[in-house]
């Protein structure tokens, strides 16, 4: 964790050690040794989706490890800590020259795209990289020269295509919580209204 980051990652991190109640999720697993997200839900009186998605954000960011455990039905991923202590370095200085070098800031808009993939994958359960793949965004996420509007317009086309899958009210969901995630400080304009509109 104490390699060199863009921004993009450090706000990831960020996200996922600011959500509540993964500090006390970390401190349980690091009880435990190894436990699947079952055990840490009935640990902490909570619902096991909760966990889940706490502990598949300490994976994400390296702070978990994870592994299979083979049971006499199932399967089950279980989690153990990596180290019982980390640390963050974030260089300010390197994010200021990245953050600002850009007139359109193209970069927020391309961590929004990305935002809402990692979303659509934990709440369907599919790999990222296939919802990429299904969106038809690898080429934008590719490209560094892309334009906010080439990127606002492969967010709406990616969000079109989950409509038909779960629903406009789940999809905007998930896309208002990806900008409320990301948004933070950031000048953020004309996203398509139907998904960024607020819930109603």
């Amino acid at each position: 964790m104490n390699d060199r980051m863009n921004m993009e990652e450090i706000q990831h991190i960020l996200s996922v050690l600011g959500t509540e109640g993964v500090l006390d999720t970390l401190l349980c697993v690091k009880e435990q040794d190894w436990a699947t997200a079952s055990e840490i839900a009935e640990l902490m009186d909570t619902h096991v989706a909760t966990a889940v998605k706490r502990l598949s954000g300490l994976y994400d960011i390296g702070i978990l490890d994870r592994r299979v455990r083979k049971g006499r039905t199932r399967s089950a991923q279980e989690y153990s800590v990596i180290s019982s202590s980390f640390g963050l370095d974030i260089d300010l200085d390197e994010l200021v020259g990245g953050a600002t070098g850009s007139p359109e800031n193209s970069e927020v808009y391309l961590l929004l795209l990305k935002d809402i993939a990692r979303r659509f994958a934990k709440f369907s359960g599919r790999p990222a990289e296939e919802i990429i793949t299904c969106w038809g965004v690898q080429k934008v996420l590719d490209n560094a020269e892309a334009s906010q509007e080439e990127i606002i317009q492969a967010i709406a086309e990616a969000l079109e295509l989950e409509v038909e899958e779960y629903g406009e009210l789940t999809v905007k969901s998930l896309a208002v919580a990806s900008l409320d995630a990301i948004g933070d400080g950031q000048v953020i304009e004309n996203l398509p209204s139907r998904f960024f509109g607020g819930i109603k």
